[in-house]
């Protein structure tokens, strides 16, 4: 079974997709902040969205309190490519 018609159209397919996980491409950040059940405590959360192209992905990062997830979103990004 040939997916690609012609090696122009595979190459293209190919192209079309790309490492998102760069400073540029950065599409937006999200924090929370929430109540875990059943202990009551306080989960904090953030979550880095890239996108490129055809591609796009996601970072999750979790720490123990609002200040060090601020740090740690800062320091992945800078982090990156």
């Amino acid at each position: 079974m040939k997916i690609f018609k012609n090696d122009k159209e595979k190459t293209e397919f190919v192209t079309s997709f790309s490492d998102p996980f760069d400073q540029s491409c950065v599409e937006r950040i999200t924090f929370q902040i929430r109540k875990a059940w059943p202990t009551k405590k306080n989960e904090y959360t953030a979550t880095v969205w890239f996108k490129k192209n055809n591609t796009s992905g996601n970072h999750d990062l979790e720490t123990k309190d609002f200040p060090s997830l601020v740090k740690a979103v800062e320091s992945f990004i800078k982090s990156l490519a």
